[in-house]
């Protein structure tokens, strides 16, 4: 079992293809902004986005912390 199926089945059926969506966004995007090499800003920007959309309209009652909200709203602005 990879890690992303491992979390989506600790949450509900109503949840599990957005966890795993997250779940391996969010590891595509620790990667990116921890590599030095050279990187496709537009696509960044379109991850960042998507990984956002998904938290805002999927998990409403979420709050996101400041690490979250940095790396979805500012690793653009910093690559």
């Amino acid at each position: 079992m990879d890690s992303a199926s491992a979390v989506a089945s600790c949450v509900p059926q109503k949840y599990k293809q957005n966890i795993k969506k997250l779940h391996l966004n969010l590891g595509v995007l620790l990667r990116v902004i921890s590599s030095t090499s050279e990187i496709n800003v537009v696509e960044l920007s379109k991850l960042t986005m998507e990984t956002s959309f998904i938290i805002a309209t999927e998990f409403k009652w979420t709050e996101i912390n400041f690490a979250l909200h940095r790396l979805l709203h500012h690793s653009v602005e910093e690559a």
